[in-house]
């Protein structure tokens, strides 16, 4: 949701203005909230013209190639397009930060891609680091050591991962295959899991266990208590890249933050 909240954020900062000048505030926003982008185009579609100063937006188009969100954390693809968009009770020279009402929902359309060195490359950062080790239960005393993907054909997907504890000398190495498919739009569903530990393979039941917390963490249901509604209307892995197609209605709008 951080990347909406960008696209999001700096079109609320430009509302009040017109035409082609506040496309190109979009775009200033945009770069200045991520740490670089390779390209970046925007579209705002107005009938009549003059209905940004009035807080309305009939279409926000935005496309993206290479967007990098951290330094070594980079989107391939990210393209999103609104529906209309129209805030409550605005008049021009209003403050639009957080807090301001939307008239109705924000309904977009995204489309995201990966690319598996990319992936790979985020895996090795410190915040995604850092989110990983915070999933290992500190009474096991595991350091994670090295973490990489592998994308493969019909949508499944290989981890390779190596922890280390102080108190054994032999690390873990442990190798975990699976299919990926969504089910009812809300569900990331992991199918036909399979994993070795130091070559040795894991049991079924516990994969079971492990796999169905990996899939309630990844049910987008949690996301409605925040006012947001989402569906996955396509999720396809081929050996290159990760290509994910979203719907999302935004009850309110997010909190907005200047920087990532």
């Amino acid at each position: 949701m951080e990347v909406i909240t960008i696209f999001l954020a700096s079109l609320m900062t430009i509302i009040g203005m017109g035409g082609i000048i506040a496309e190109q505030e979009v775009k200033k926003a945009i770069s200045d909230r991520v740490t670089a982008v390779e390209t970046l185009a925007v579209r705002i579609d107005n009938t009549p013209t003059h209905g940004l100063l009035k807080g309305k937006v009939d279409k926000l188009s935005i496309a993206t190639r290479g967007l990098f969100i951290l330094s070594d954390v980079r989107i391939a693809v990210l393209e999103i397009e609104t529906d209309p968009i129209e805030l409550a009770n605005f008049s021009v020279g209003d403050t639009i930060i957080q807090g301001r009402q939307l008239a109705k929902p924000i309904q977009l359309g995204m489309r995201l891609v990966l690319n598996e060195d990319d992936l790979n490359q985020a895996l090795q950062s410190t915040v995604v680091r850092s989110y990983l080790q915070a999933k290992i239960p500190p009474s096991r005393n595991y350091q994670l050591v090295a973490v990489k993907v592998n994308l493969i054909a019909d949508n499944k997907v290989e981890l390779e991962i190596q922890l280390q504890s102080s108190q054994k000398k032999e690390p873990l190495n442990i190798v975990f295959n699976c299919g990926a498919r969504v089910t009812e739009g809300k569900k990331l569903e992991i199918i036909e899991p399979v994993a070795f530990i130091n070559k040795r393979k894991v049991s079924q039941r516990f994969l079971n266990r492990l796999t169905n917390r990996i899939t309630e963490d990844l049910d987008l249901h949690s996301l409605e208590s925040q006012g947001i509604l989402s569906r996955i209307l396509q999720l396809e892995i081929n050996e290159d890249n990760l290509n994910l197609s979203a719907f999302v209605r935004l009850e309110q709008l997010p909190e907005i933050k200047d920087h990532l």
